[in-house]
């Protein structure tokens, strides 16, 4: 898989968390747009996913556990990829009723006993 089609998957994976609110506390609300943190750290994005297909495509392996998920935008891109994917994180942001409708949506699991 070619990285501008990486690039292009994450693109429009951060444009589905327009009007999100990503405080696991709910104190940030009434906000229109993609949030920042997910732009600031889309090359992060990028080459993670790019490491895992380069990886896997070497080994046959369909399955990834995300350690440290935080909003799940590598786990919904290898989701969308055809991974298998289980993600986890600490409870406050596994917790969130938003991304937990988000995780279902793209079949991702969550680890038992972090949510």
């Amino acid at each position: 898989m070619k990285r501008a089609d990486i690039e292009q998957l994450v693109d429009n994976t951060i444009d589905e968390f327009k009007g999100v609110t990503l405080d696991p506390y709910g104190r940030q609300k009434g906000i229109d747009a993609v949030p920042p943190y997910l732009f600031d750290h889309r090359h992060e994005y990028v080459r993670t996913i790019m490491d895992v297909v380069n990886f896997t495509g070497r080994k046959r392996v369909n399955r990834v556990l995300e350690i440290g998920a935080f909003f799940g935008v590598v786990s919904i891109c290898l989701s969308k990829l055809g991974y298998k994917v289980c993600a986890v994180d600490l409870p406050e942001y596994m917790s969130m009723s938003e991304h937990q409708k988000r995780y279902a949506r793209y079949i991702i699991s969550k680890l038992q006993g972090f949510d």
